[in-house]
């Protein structure tokens, strides 16, 4: 199984959603809407619940080795 994982930590003293890679490395554009959605004013509930979405997603895109560059409607 994937080691692709949502987190939430601490910046500039909030606490917040981030997803980190199996080398844990933060994932840059996930975090990145992640973000615009907090900034949006969502609940933490509803931007935990995208992050899962997310984690998801990139686990199916790994398992099929697939990037979010390669996808197409088919898939």
């Amino acid at each position: 199984m994937s080691k692709i994982l949502l987190r939430s930590i601490q910046l500039e003293g909030k606490s917040c959603f981030h997803i980190f890679d199996k080398q844990n490395s933060p994932m840059e554009n996930a975090n990145k809407f992640l973000r615009a959605v907090e900034l949006r004013g969502l609940s933490k509930h509803t931007i935990r619940a995208y992050g899962y979405d997310l984690v998801v997603f990139y686990r199916w895109l790994e398992v099929f080795g697939k990037s979010f560059a390669d996808l197409y409607l088919a898939d």
